[in-house]
C-alpha cells in the first residue's frame, strides 16, 4: 500500500508525494505494476519534485513507499554510527515491501549505505541502500582506474563507513550544505521549495567538485534529492551522472532481461 502522507506546498509542475495514479504500464520502462520499486522512506514532508527517488511520479506511479517515523535527516545523516533504533524499522520495513510485491528496494537517504548488506539478507529482492553501493560498477563502465566525484547532501558529515565498504580515497567528494535553499529545505523540513534556486545550488556543487578533482570521470549522487537536477548537473559540467532512480533502473532492467531469456530458454526446450 502506497504510503499517502502528503508532501507539502509544491510549485507547478511537480507532484506531491500520494497523489499521482499508477500510469499505464510503459513497455519500455523497467517498472510496471508487476514489477514496482519499494522505496524505504525517512519521515519527511518536504517537497519532492519529479526525479526524487520519493516522488512516485518518478517511476510512473509504480512504487512502494513505507515511511519509517525513527528515520529523519537528523537521525540518519550523522557521521556516527545509526542508532539501532533507526536501523531496526528500516529493516522491517524491507520486509513490509517484499512482502507487498516490490521488484526491487532502495532508500531515500544514501547515508543509508551501511546498512547494505543487512537489508539484503533481510529479503529476497535485490536491494539499493545507496548509490554508494554501487561505485564498483560505476566506476567500471568508466574503466578500472577511473576516479569518481561524489556530490552529496552534506560533504562534512560523509564518511567512509556510509560507503558500505566501498569508499576509495582516490574519489572527490563536494556536498550542497552551503546552499541556500535545498539543504535548509531539507533540514528543516519546510512545506515549499524554490525548485530553481535548488536547482542552482545542485549546480554550482558540481561545478565546485570539478573544480577541485577536474579529472573524475564521473559524477555520482549520494544524494536522492538530487534526482530531479541530474539533467542540469551533467550539462553544467559535461559528465556522466549516476544517481539511484538510473541505478534501480538498470537494475530492474537486468532482471527483466534475465527472466526473458529464461522464458525463451524453456520455450525452446520444450519444442
Amino acid at each position: 500500500m502506497q504510503d499517502t502522507a502528503p508532501q507539502g506546498t509544491v510549485p507547478p509542475g511537480t507532484v506531491p508525494l500520494g497523489t499521482t495514479p499508477p500510469a499505464p504500464d510503459d513497455p519500455a520502462a523497467p517498472w510496471s505494476a508487476a514489477r514496482p520499486v519499494g522505496i524505504i522512506m525517512l519521515d519527511t514532508h518536504f517537497p519532492r519534485p519529479h526525479g526524487d527517488i520519493g516522488n512516485p511520479a518518478t517511476f510512473g506511479g509504480h512504487a512502494l513507499i513505507r515511511r519509517v517515523p525513527a528515520a529523519t535527516v537528523a537521525s540518519v545523516v550523522r557521521s556516527g554510527a545509526l542508532d539501532p533504533a533507526v536501523a531496526v524499522p528500516i529493516a522491517d520495513a524491507a520486509r513490509e515491501l517484499a512482502a507487498a510485491g516490490a521488484a526491487v528496494i532502495a532508500t531515500s537517504c544514501g547515508f543509508l549505505g551501511s546498512l547494505q548488506d543487512r537489508l539484503a539478507a533481510a529479503v529476497d529482492v535485490p536491494v539499493i541502500a545507496s548509490a554508494l553501493n554501487r561505485l564498483p560498477d560505476i566506476r567500471a563502465s568508466h574503466g578500472a582506474a577511473a576516479r569518481l566525484g561524489i556530490l552529496t547532501f552534506d560533504a562534512a558529515t560523509l564518511t567512509p563507513a556510509h560507503f558500505g565498504g566501498n569508499h576509495d580515497p582516490r574519489d572527490a567528494v563536494a556536498g550542497v550544505e552551503a546552499g541556500r535553499e535545498l539543504a535548509r529545505v531539507i533540514r528543516g523540513d519546510l512545506p515549499e521549495l524554490d525548485i530553481a534556486a535548488a536547482e542552482a545550488d545542485a549546480v554550482d556543487a558540481a561545478r565546485r567538485l570539478v573544480a577541485a578533482a577536474p579529472d573524475i570521470a564521473a559524477i555520482v549522487l549520494e544524494c536522492t534529492n538530487l534526482g530531479p537536477y541530474r539533467t542540469a548537473i551533467a550539462r553544467a559540467t559535461g559528465l556522466p551522472v549516476h544517481d539511484l532512480v538510473g541505478l534501480i533502473a538498470e537494475t530492474l532492467a537486468a532482471g527483466k532481461e534475465a527472466a526473458g531469456k529464461t522464458a525463451a530458454g524453456k520455450k525452446a526446450a520444450g519444442r
